[in-house]
């Protein structure tokens, strides 16, 4: 694939996979129980959030969890490779059919297996847990693809038009929605560029893990931090859609970036306005570009169920491959 292709393909991504992790800036700080918060709050807070994006962004999925493809996306693709090279769980070898997309031998070659592997061969209890876990994994996925389209559009009309969509197929709804999503991802860190400068310039110390370490005192707001990393999950469950090459240029020359910079944004804005933090993306907004950034963010938060409605439909997809293959 020529690089022109592949940057391509990585701007479609935007309006497909990421649709929820870049606008979790909506969400974040107004969803946080915070109570007279000081300068040091907020910088534990843009700690968490940049080491959380990237751990779990950039190291976990972009560059490790998205290589675990096995013709297929997601939690099951793991779980199927697991039963590839190891005779676990439903996938054993007088299972799998020759002719199925999952046909490769389980036991290539001589490969010497591992300790872990002989403990899954040898306890029926663990190829259970592990069975379940991967169960639970898509669940759990599914269930967030079911939950936010419902928070994020505005209305159930919204919702029927974005389902009747799908039908058009992923590359035509991504080119569809590419726009509006890298709209969004452009304008928000430059924004967040002017808060840091107009604001609090020195923002960038957050980095330092110390301040993380005090945050923790206040363990309880750390459950909105989470949803700083929401839809992740879904640039490893859109792989099939997508390759890997093109998911993993998106996210380290775009949405890292952007996010990065947005939370610093708005986390700038708040030190200095430490009471605005229910309606932090807004507030930090300057007054000169507010509507055209507010009708952006609007657009943005209606077609952001997009990734998830997609991710959704690939691990489906998925477990209908390995069901088939029992057949």
């Amino acid at each position: 694939m020529s690089r022109w292709s592949t940057l391509l393909i990585g701007y479609k991504t935007l309006g497909v996979v990421f649709g929820g992790l870049v606008t979790s800036p909506l969400y974040v700080y107004p969803s946080m129980p915070l109570k007279s918060p000081t300068k040091e709050d907020y910088l534990g807070i843009c700690s968490i959030m940049f080491w959380t994006l990237t751990l779990i962004g950039v190291v976990k999925y972009a560059s490790i969890a998205i290589k675990a493809d096995d013709q297929g996306e997601g939690t099951f693709a793991l779980y199927s490779l697991l039963c590839r090279h190891v005779n676990i769980g439903i996938l054993s070898s007088k299972h799998v059919s020759s002719n199925s997309s999952l046909s490769h031998s389980i036991h290539e070659g001589t490969k010497k297996k591992s300790r872990l592997g002989i403990f899954f061969e040898s306890s029926m209890v663990a190829r259970r847990v592990l069975l379940f876990v991967a169960i639970l994994g898509m669940c759990m996925l599914i269930g967030n693809g079911i939950l936010t389209p419902a928070i994020s559009g505005t209305s159930a009309v919204v919702l029927i038009v974005i389902l009747l969509l799908q039908k058009f197929g992923t590359s035509r709804v991504s080119f569809l929605f590419s726009p509006i999503m890298a709209a969004w991802t452009l304008s928000t860190p430059l924004v967040g560029i002017y808060s840091i400068i107009h604001h609090y310039p020195t923002i960038f110390k957050a980095i330092s893990p110390h301040y993380i370490f005090r945050f923790f005192w206040s363990w309880l707001l750390l459950g909105g931090t989470v949803l700083c990393i929401i839809g992740s999950e879904a640039m490893f469950a859109d792989l099939g859609h997508f390759n890997q090459r093109s998911i993993q240029i998106a996210v380290l020359f775009t949405i890292y970036p952007s996010l990065v910079l947005t939370y610093a944004g708005q986390t700038a804005y708040l030190i200095k306005n430490p009471n605005d933090h229910d309606d932090g993306l807004y507030k930090f907004i300057p007054i000169a570009v507010y509507w055209p950034i507010f009708i952006i963010a609007t657009s943005a938060a209606v077609v952001a169920s997009q990734s998830l409605i997609s991710a959704t439909f690939s691990v489906i997809k998925q477990s209908v491959v390995l069901i088939i293959s029992l057949e």
